[in-house]
């Protein structure tokens, strides 16, 4: 069954999870950026098909300001006749006359023609009804008197006057489509005819330069007239309604583009300024159609991603079972193994050398253990054990000696009565220290067998030891290893008395303060050394730390008799951290050992001992 705290599952989500956050990490700050540039690059096509579209129209309209000056200049032997040849047909003097200016403007408009091979027609005349030009006219002089543009020119006083036709106007045949260039030429002040260029209007407005979108819009407008329009909506009122706020948005702006609502729809609007004329042209497209192929681009983005997430997790998921399963199998068999198995096995299905690996090694590690566990365990025992037996059988021989020398005095000088009171002290000395029924005793025996040894000690020195025991009774039940306070005594008594001129007081007193106890050894001998001191708590720091160990001994410490380790070691092995142990020197003279507890702790720690 699939649970969510197993290893497989958590691993099986959190790579899930982290593909499903990498993906999105990186798939959709580079889909936005993606899509802000494929935007911006369609927008920029957009701008560059309007701005090649203007600038053919700048072109045509400076190429017929050319073909204007051409006619008007006096210096140009070619065209030189044309005005004079106009002139001369309002009032021919006679047949000569008229064929000579007749040729002339002809030979004019072939030349002007065969250098601007682009232009489709090229047409002077006259309100009179003459009428020449280098293509065929169909009834040109009943055409002249029904154009409406002559009087759009003739108003226009000689500038020039753009139109868009959807076929040639001087012919019935069928046409393409034109752009009309016509003014008024003039000479001192007096109409003497009109020049019309035309250029084919499907070169200057290509069906692929822009895009037959459904919904776009394209048109030629100026702040007075409109040349050119072509939408796909339906309707000739859909860019009347529209023209006004066209005009509105960019009359007075630099080109570029701008996004519009049309009826609720969003448009895209590209718009370029045109640089000899007045016109403006205007590109609209519903944007949702603009930018449909980055919609399409999206959704497959999208799809794919999608499907790649669910392939991913579908791996994922068989790699986590398959990495998984033999961990299963190893958990199978630990629960089910003990030391005597010889016969486990990982199972091994999907042929993996880590698990081959894993069973060679697990089985190795079972055989070690078998083979050490035992030996380990005895060790072990052995090596707490010998630190309570050992440490507590330590006892300086120098003090047996030194007691019997003091009772064979005894006998020799003061009789058997001294000697049997200094024989029966030392016996329950020796008795209690050898005694190993109970390495735990009470404070109160402690400080028994402690008095005694201090008694046993001034036969020895006599009145240059004094000692004094204040501990309240409150203290009495507390255990602690036996053995304790006795060797730091006999420190205090073998090193106070080196160096000094003095008697040695040895005092050992206790105090409770709230739940904690305190119990002090001091003396008033020389005390140690600043420096010893501080490297005497450094090693017993390191002692410390090293007790738990399997293979570290110890540094023994020994200042004398059993030593300041042999306690310190007995009190930590027995209460571990429960106990604090500290050692100093005192303001004037000589040196302190304070062992503390708190009654709770060490009771507890005593009853289960």
């Amino acid at each position: 069954m699939f649970s969510f705290r197993t290893f497989q599952a958590k691993l099986f989500i959190t790579y899930s999870i982290f593909l499903l956050i990498f993906t999105l990490i990186i798939s959709v700050p580079m889909y936005f950026y993606l899509k802000h540039a494929t935007e911006k690059n369609i927008i920029v096509g957009t701008q560059n098909t309007v701005s090649g579209i203007s600038d053919n129209l700048d072109s045509y309209s400076r190429q017929y300001e050319n073909m204007t000056m051409q006619i008007y200049l006096k210096n140009n032997p070619a065209y030189s006749n044309v005005i004079q040849s106009l002139q001369n047909l309002k009032s021919p003097r006679n047949d000569k006359e008229k064929l000579e200016s007749y040729n002339s403007i002809e030979n004019s408009i072939a030349i002007l023609s065969a250098i601007n091979s682009n232009v489709y027609r090229i047409n002077i005349f006259n309100a009179a009804g003459l009428f020449f030009s280098n293509k065929p006219s169909d009834s040109p002089k009943d055409r002249i008197s029904a154009d409406h543009w002559l009087q759009k020119s003739r108003s226009a006083q000689g500038a020039t006057v753009v139109g868009y036709f959807n076929s040639d106007r001087w012919v019935d045949s069928e046409s393409p489509h034109v752009f009309s260039f016509m003014r008024m030429i003039k000479w001192a002040g007096t109409e003497i005819g009109y020049l019309e260029v035309q250029f084919i209007a499907d070169d200057l407005i290509s069906p692929d330069k822009l895009e037959n979108l459904p919904g776009n819009t394209f048109a030629i407008f100026s702040d007075n007239d409109v040349l050119y329009y072509k939408s796909n909506e339906a309707g000739k009122n859909a860019f009347s309604q529209q023209i006004e706020a066209y005009r509105q948005v960019t009359t007075g702006k630099a080109n570029g583009h701008y996004r519009l609502k049309n009826n609720g729809a969003k448009e895209i609007v590209v718009y370029q300024h045109a640089k000899n004329t007045s016109y403006t042209l205007l590109y609209a497209v519903p944007e949702s159609r603009l930018f449909a192929p980055l919609q399409v681009f999206r959704n497959v983005t999208f799809l794919s991603i999608f499907a790649l997430i669910l392939l991913s997790i579908l791996v994922f998921y068989i790699l986590s079972k398959a990495l998984t399963y033999p961990i299963k199998k190893l958990k199978k068999v630990i629960d089910t193994i003990d030391l005597d198995d010889k016969k486990i096995k990982i199972s091994n299905e999907f042929r993996m050398d880590e698990i081959e690996l894993l069973n060679r090694s697990f089985l190795s590690m079972n055989d070690r253990l078998q083979q050490s566990l035992e030996e380990t365990v005895r060790f072990r025992t052995l090596q707490i054990q010998s630190h309570f037996e050992v440490l507590q059988a330590q006892i300086n021989p120098h003090f047996l000696f030194n007691m019997l020398g003091v009772i064979t005095i005894f006998s020799e000088e003061e009789g058997a009565t001294k000697a049997a009171g200094v024989s029966e002290k030392l016996a329950d000395f020796l008795r209690y220290t050898i005694i190993q029924a109970d390495p735990i005793t009470t404070l109160e025996q402690e400080l028994k067998f402690v008095q005694d040894y201090l008694e046993l000690m001034k036969t020895r020195y006599k009145h240059r030891l004094q000692f004094e025991l204040t501990v309240p009774e409150e203290m009495n039940t507390i255990l602690i290893p036996k053995l304790t306070l006795q060797p730091l005594v006999e420190n205090a008594i073998h090193h106070g008395f080196q160096d000094i001129d003095r008697g040695l007081v040895v005092t050992i007193s206790g105090h409770i303060e709230a739940n904690r106890w305190y119990l002090t050894i001091r003396d008033n001998g020389k005390g140690m050394d600043p420096a010893r001191l501080e490297v005497l708590n450094q090693e017993m720091q390191a002692y410390s730390d090293g007790l738990d160990s399997t293979t570290t001994q110890g540094e023994r410490l020994a200042l004398g008799g059993m030593g300041i380790i042999s306690t310190y070691t007995r009190i930590r092995l027995y209460y571990k951290t429960l106990i604090d142990f500290k050692i100093g020197n005192n303001e004037q003279y000589g040196t302190y050992i304070t062992i503390s507890g708190f009654f709770q702790e060490a009771a507890v720690k005593g009853e289960r001992q």
